[in-house]
């Protein structure tokens, strides 16, 4: 091999090996970018009665009785006020710790719902345990108690078309009513009906909110021109403490006694429907059992349907 051919040989493998180590340094693109991070909390689900500060699910004295009850005439002066029992000499005193009814008091209480949820819900109302309604008469107890009235299937008759009794001839005269309403001065309400309906009287109101345009708009979910309802139970916008102010009030009264016109089917006249609406009064008052236990139990459920 001629040093001409050795000399070309030589060059050539010098361009191979610059080639190589060149070609490392020119390297095509690349980039690292940091990947991209996220980060939620659990949705706020708190529902009190009230401001208290107790946790979910404390029971709240709706104070909707009372231990005495002024006279209307008479500023200061208590016409009804629960005493202590009285031993021998010994006379009872005011007993502030025992709450009493009698015809002719009143009462009313709010159930001021504080709520703080961030994913839509729904609200149901029931009468919870440990409640009882013993302030009435059976139709066996309210016909004893008419026995001195000579035309008493007459009179039973006259007190069921006034709506004294009800349909099973029972008598129950603690009568309820319900209300909400907002500052805007919109509100609605169901009056007059019995405690044995109270749950059901509580869930129609929530409905007839639903309804109202005030509230619809400010409270509820709506889709096109209806209230999304989950079931029968209308369903509540996410709402914060400052946002929801619909306090609904309870009211509750025993009449003193009949102030209708007479039932003119049978010729009763006024006075003979105030007697006997007296005599039911007197044998609830001499019955054994005679007490009304209120328990509202309110239940938030949150609603289940949602988007990606």
């Amino acid at each position: 091999m001629n040093k001409k051919m050795i000399t070309v040989i030589a060059l050539l493998l010098a361009v191979v090996i610059t080639g190589y180590s060149v070609s490392g340094t020119y390297a095509k693109y690349a980039t690292q970018l940091s990947a991209t991070s996220d980060q939620a909390r659990v949705a706020r689900w708190d529902f009190k009665i009230g401001d208290t500060e107790e946790p979910t699910g404390t029971t709240v004295n709706l104070n909707l009785f009372k231990s005495s009850y002024e006279c209307t005439t008479s500023t200061g002066q208590n016409c009804v006020q629960a005493l202590t029992s009285s031993k021998g000499t010994e006379k009872g005193t005011p007993d502030s710790t025992a709450k009493i009814i009698a015809p002719g008091t009143s009462g009313k209480a709010e159930i001021h719902l504080s709520v703080d949820a961030e994913t839509a819900f729904t609200l149901a109302f029931s009468m919870g345990s440990g409640n009882g309604n013993k302030v009435t008469l059976d139709s066996t107890e309210v016909d004893s108690a008419l026995n001195g009235l000579s035309n008493k299937s007459d009179v039973i008759e006259a007190l069921q078309n006034k709506l004294i009794l009800d349909g099973e001839k029972n008598y129950s005269p603690v009568r309820f009513k319900v209300s909400a309403g907002s500052s805007s001065g919109s509100s609605e309400k169901i009056e007059n009906f019995e405690y044995s309906k109270f749950a059901e009287q509580l869930n129609a109101l929530i409905t007839q909110l639903s309804n109202n345009q005030a509230f619809k708009e400010s409270y509820f979910i709506v889709k096109g021109e209806s209230v999304v309802t989950s079931g029968s139970k209308p369903v509540f916008k996410p709402v914060s403490k400052k946002e929801f102010a619909v306090p609904i009030t309870v009211e509750w009264s025993w009449a003193y006694e009949y102030t209708g016109s007479e039932y003119s089917n049978k010729n009763i006249d006024a006075d003979t429907i105030k007697k006997a609406v007296n005599l039911l009064d007197t044998a609830l008052a001499q019955k054994a059992e005679k007490t009304i236990d209120f328990n509202v139990v309110v239940d938030a459920e949150q609603y289940s349907e949602t988007a990606a």
